[in-house]
């Protein structure tokens, strides 16, 4: 799991799901590796993080 980004605001975060994806699909085999968003809330604070995600990983093990 990578990290791509971290945010405070949903709608930039959705946005750039839609965008990460898009460049995942141009050099990635796309049932392989996806974007993932992520609710890390806490203590009231709202954020999210999108992540890259290897989905051939769990089939690894």
């Amino acid at each position: 799991m990578t990290v791509l980004e971290t945010y405070f605001d949903l709608a930039q975060c959705e946005a750039d799901q839609d965008r990460f994806a898009k460049m995942v699909k141009t050099w990635a085999n796309p049932k392989r590796w996806g974007v993932r968003r992520d609710d890390i809330t806490e203590d009231g604070i709202s954020a999210w993080r999108l992540v890259l995600v290897d989905r051939g990983e769990d089939k690894a093990k």
